[in-house]
């Protein structure tokens, strides 16, 4: 859409920052370069098939929707990337972003593969001192 209309396009990448990591010394640097990695992944090859296209990245800790509300201000589009359920509206970050918003809203669901979730259960851990919110 961004390429159709010769606009921008800002990615908001908003996560609680950990309070502690103990696998690494310097905890701002090393959470940026996860959510860095995080976009980056997110994005591969976009650039290639979009040159035209200017991308600002924005990484922060700040809580999601006020997050999405401040960067969409100007926006003439939100795409709300959302927790596939039986319904996109069921993710209740995106219900109440949508609730937020000055602007319109696009919502598009994320439906995990059996390739992803395999990957994700080899990848990722349980640690002891992981807190992960609710809303």
């Amino acid at each position: 859409m961004a390429a159709d209309r010769e606009g921008d396009l800002t990615v908001v990448h908003a996560q609680h920052a950990p309070r502690h990591d103990p696998a690494d010394g310097d905890l701002e640097s090393s959470w940026v370069r996860r959510g860095d990695l995080t976009v980056s992944e997110t994005l591969a090859g976009w650039a290639d098939e979009y040159p035209e296209v200017k991308v600002t990245r924005f990484l922060t800790a700040k809580p999601v929707v006020e997050a999405l509300v401040h960067e969409g201000a100007q926006a003439g589009l939100v795409v709300l990337g959302a927790r596939a359920g039986r319904l996109p509206i069921g993710d209740p970050i995106a219900r109440r972003a949508v609730a937020a918003m000055a602007c319109p809203v696009a919502i598009v669901p994320h439906r995990v593969t059996a390739e992803e979730r395999a990957q994700r259960l080899r990848t990722v851990e349980p640690a002891a001192d992981v807190v992960v919110p609710t809303y």
